[in-house]
């Protein structure tokens, strides 16, 4: 019985030990970078080219309707605009964009909202120049943007020059370039 009891007793404290012998364990991190693929697509209908017709000089004019800016791509994207070009029928002659009109100077402003805004309703925030300009909304200070699958309404206004040397009818290339958020 004795030697039962030192068996009993001995087990145990043996499991004790055995159970509780040290091991080491160590952890680290891996990072996994990923950037998804997307596609941004911005198209602008082509029927959608607006034409102011015949305007006085020194006056100003808002589009009737809407250019259209349609997000045919898979993220939400962020708009900017800035006149790409001008261009007349007598060539280097056409005139010049500027932030106030002047002799063969003239403003073009840009803005998107819901509905044809008012010659008041555009600000100086609006105004394009020559290098890429944040496109607004009709507020001036809430930078455009489309959802994917969306089309948003785009909207102009002219200041005329206050004077012309050349009177053909001028071309401003506008272009608009869609950013993914």
């Amino acid at each position: 019985m004795k030697k039962l009891m030192k068996v009993l007793f001995v087990l145990p404290l043996m499991a004790v030990l055995v159970l509780s012998s040290a091991y080491a364990e160590d952890t680290d991190t891996v990072d996994v970078m990923v950037q998804p693929q997307v596609n941004v697509d911005l198209s602008i209908p082509e029927e959608d080219d607006y034409n102011f017709g015949t305007l006085e000089l020194n006056t100003s004019s808002r589009s009737a309707t809407a250019v259209r800016l349609n997000n045919e791509g898979d993220v939400g994207v962020t708009l900017q605009s800035h006149v790409e070009g001008i261009s007349s029928d007598e060539g280097e002659y056409a005139w010049g964009v500027a932030s106030s009109t002047g002799a063969d100077q003239f403003s073009l402003y840009h803005a998107v909202n819901e509905g044809m805004m008012e010659l008041e309703d555009y600000v100086d925030a609006h105004k394009l120049g020559e290098t890429a300009d944040t496109l607004f909304l009709q507020d001036g200070s809430t930078q455009a943007e489309i959802g994917s699958g969306e089309e948003k309404e785009s909207w102009f206004r002219i200041d005329m020059p206050d004077a012309v040397e050349y009177t053909a009818e001028h071309t401003i290339t506008v272009e608009v370039t869609a950013t993914s958020k």
